[in-house]
């Protein structure tokens, strides 16, 4: 009997505890039927409000209002101001539709910078609103009616890569300020080097962070991974095409069901090439750098296709793998292919391999 009460009492003390080893999730400890053991501090809530506009997954909007409604009481005057901003916010994500318009995103950013301001030391809230106006930066950029940044609305915010090396600098024993800033350089494709050493430095401060660790030892793969130095001319081929055959000399290729015919020479090969590399949203897509004489080149020539909203048939070794339909001129010098960079390796002439630094070797031994 008196094991079994004891046994119970237990099961209770991690959730006690959590807390005191810096857990970021927070935990009740009392039922759920009393409402006082599960409230939250205003910037508790105002964590979770940020969280959850940033596309955070985590608590639903409905406990996120209860939760900013209950802390009301014990909010200063700009918590206040906050919650009355954020509120209306995360009621419109609630509804059958939910959906906020750029100006409202532009608004949150606005009260996430008001929040990092009013909250300096608070670490949980500085990493929060850094990812939130991070994600909200990303879809005001994106949105067709191209509204203004969070930058542009007064909030007099830095972009990604400077808000994660700021918060590296207020906090720099934090594990997840160093994996925030490498997950930043990896996603924006920045200097790998510095990637994999904040990933390093997070792992150095944190041996059992498990995201760090598997970031790590991605970055490092694509880092070593031989990479093409020269690709041979032929391998690679850009032709201007057209629905029709201009003579007796033209070949037909057939390109997701549509037939294209390309005759005479191309207007890229293998050798116009600067750099093939992985695109950031599908590793199984490629992105083709071209050379700067290259592109000045082929900006001009695809301006001429472009006035008969033409074709372009690309091939590698021979073989069609796209036929993208130019509406415009290609004016910064790219190509993307719906092929791996592994594939593309088929066409390389030569390779170069990069060693990783000492450090990198080291903490993944």
């Amino acid at each position: 009997m008196l094991r079994a009460l004891l046994l119970k009492k237990l099961k209770s003390w991690p959730y006690l505890l959590l807390p005191l080893l810096g857990a970021c999730v927070l935990m009740r400890t009392g039922t759920d039927s009393d409402p006082a053991a599960a409230k939250k501090t205003a910037p508790e809530s105002l964590l979770a409000a940020v969280q959850f506009l940033g596309g955070g997954v985590g608590q639903q909007a409905q406990s996120v209002l209860e939760d900013l409604d209950r802390a009301e009481t014990t909010a200063n005057t700009g918590e206040l101001y906050a919650i009355k901003k954020l509120r209306p916010l995360i009621e419109q994500l609630q509804e059958k539709d939910p959906n906020l318009k750029p100006r409202d995103y532009a608004n949150a950013a606005k009260v996430m910078n008001l929040i990092a301001r009013d909250h300096p030391e608070d670490f949980d809230l500085q990493l929060a609103t850094t990812k939130g106006l991070d994600f909200i930066g990303n879809i005001l950029h994106s949105n067709a009616t191209k509204a203004s940044s969070p930058e542009e609305e007064g909030s007099g915010a830095p972009n990604a890569l400077s808000r994660a090396l700021s918060l590296v600098g207020k906090f720099p024993n934090q594990s997840r300020a160093h994996a925030h800033l490498a997950e930043v350089l990896a996603v924006s494709g920045g200097d790998q080097v510095t990637a994999m050493r904040s990933f390093v430095r997070c792992l150095q401060l944190d041996p059992n962070n498990r995201d760090c660790r598997s970031g790590l030892k991605s970055l490092a793969a694509e880092y070593s991974r031989p990479r093409c130095r020269e690709y041979k001319q032929s391998g690679f081929a850009v032709h201007r095409a057209g629905v029709k055959a201009a003579g007796s000399k033209s070949r037909k290729f057939t390109v997701d069901k549509l037939e294209l015919f390309i005759d005479g020479s191309p207007l890229l090969t293998g050798v116009d090439i600067a750099e093939v590399v992985a695109a950031p949203s599908s590793p199984s897509q490629s992105v083709v750098t071209l050379k700067p004489n290259a592109a000045a080149r082929f900006e001009a020539q695809t301006e001429d296709v472009a006035k008969t909203e033409g074709y372009l048939v690309i091939l590698l070794n021979g073989k069609a793998v796209g036929a993208p339909r130019v509406l415009s001129p290609v004016s910064n010098g790219q190509l993307s292919l719906s092929v791996s960079g592994p594939k593309l390796d088929g066409v390389c002439k030569s390779f170069d391999t990069r060693k990783l630094p000492a450090d990198v070797v080291g903490i993944l031994r």
